[in-house]
């Protein structure tokens, strides 16, 4: 019996993240277990979206999409929630 597939939607800064953490972590790991081939598996299709092409200023879009990421955490007064 094949298992459904799923699917899930990010956005483009959270695909651009993922994408530059698991291409970091892969190309680190030297493992060959299932939980890894799946994280390899995820980079490549990120890989195939045109918001993660590698593009002249890949690095100034990758710090921006952060920036704005985490924006969406912080509180309107600018206080830190943990306190």
């Amino acid at each position: 019996m094949q298992e459904p597939d799923v699917s899930f939607t990010l956005s483009g800064d959270e695909a651009l993240i993922l994408f530059e953490w698991l291409a970091a972590f892969n190309q680190r790991s030297e493992t060959q277990d299932p939980e890894h081939q799946v994280l390899y598996n995820l980079e490549a299709v990120l890989e195939r979206n045109p918001v993660t092409t590698f593009l002249p200023n890949h690095a100034e879009w990758l710090e921006k999409a952060r920036a704005r990421f985490m924006a969406e955490f912080e509180p309107p007064d600018g206080s830190d929630p943990s306190e």
